[in-house]
């Protein structure tokens, strides 16, 4: 555990570049993403010498306290990087390889209730963009990304990148000219009534 959470911080400093015993205290005390992997390390560790309710109390202090729902079933690889964990989830079963970077709003898991078991596999050095879904028995390739936004329910090879459609802006003059170009197709599909009918 405590070589996992010394890459953890140690990748932490690495991407914000920085590297003083104040940076380490400070994200201790301060970083919930940081926070959210020490608590789950902490719980994995429990749950694996077999303690009863201690690794659950923790798991559920994580989630209140950071806002992250990392399983202890989760087996992730060391260097660990959660920016912002609020509405991150990691469902339990999922394997995540070394200095994978997971932003805030992530949902890793199963698709289904009914599929429980299918979940995901990350390799080594993946990013997952904010609000990002990675859903089912799919494998992410090492050195991959993964967009904000996107859905993913397929493999992606390594080095891939996947990125969501681009939000599309609407002015009021764009969405004028799209009503009155539907209204004027409607019109022409119409039949003209008459005062006879």
């Amino acid at each position: 555990m405590l070589g996992n959470l010394s890459a953890d911080l140690g990748r932490l400093a690495q991407l914000r570049e920085k590297s003083s015993i104040f940076f380490a205290v400070s994200t201790v005390l301060f970083d919930n993403g940081f926070q959210a992997v020490l608590l789950y390390r902490l719980s994995r560790a429990l749950k694996r010498l077999r303690l009863p309710l201690l690794p659950a109390a923790i798991w559920r202090t994580a989630i209140f306290t950071t806002g992250a729902d990392i399983n202890p079933n989760a087996d992730i690889g060391p260097g660990l990087v959660v920016s912002h964990g609020q509405a991150l989830v990691v469902g339990g079963g999922i394997r995540i390889g070394r200095d994978c970077l997971l932003h805030h709003s992530v949902t890793l898991g199963a698709p289904t209730v009914e599929r429980i078991a299918a979940v995901p596999t990350l390799g080594d050095r993946v990013i997952v963009g904010a609000g990002a879904q990675i859903l089912g028995g799919v494998a992410i390739g090492d050195d991959a990304m993964i967009g904000a936004g996107s859905l993913v329910t397929f493999d992606v090879p390594a080095g891939g990148r996947v990125r969501a459609a681009r939000a599309e802006l609407q002015t009021s003059a764009t969405t004028s000219s799209s009503t009155t170009s539907a209204q004027q197709e409607a019109q022409q599909e119409t039949p003209e009534r008459t005062g006879d009918d």
